[in-house]
């Protein structure tokens, strides 16, 4: 998540850890409990982000950026219904792209990673 500027300051526990392989896909996603503290300053980043999607606009699909010719990175932020979220997406030539996805849930405090290749 420090990749991502998106790290609690505070004390955290690890609720949820799962990883897994399958032919050309791998994938990693942890659930963390985060202090109300930390979660308030995770969505002001989000909210401050230049990257920020303004609600009433559609985010981008980054499934659908599959291959270019120079490595590309693309990041959006955004909020909807559940969570504010920070997506990222890698992708270099000759490999598959590989995306990380962030949530800062709205009912709770927890914060979720996901990260998959395809």
């Amino acid at each position: 998540m420090a990749q991502h500027q998106l790290e609690p300051h505070d004390d955290f526990k690890i609720v949820y850890k799962h990883s897994g392989v399958a032919p050309g896909e791998y994938f990693e996603e942890f659930t963390i409990s985060i202090t109300s503290s930390d979660k308030q300053r995770l969505i002001n980043e989000i909210r401050q982000s230049r990257y920020f999607v303004p609600a009433g606009q559609q985010p981008a699909d980054f499934h659908t950026s599959r291959h270019t010719p120079t490595k590309t990175i693309l990041q959006q932020d955004y909020e909807d219904q559940f969570a504010f979220i920070r997506e990222y997406a890698e992708i270099l030539p000759d490999e598959p792209p590989v995306y990380h996805t962030i949530y800062i849930y709205k009912k709770d405090n927890t914060m979720q990673y996901h990260e998959s290749d395809e």
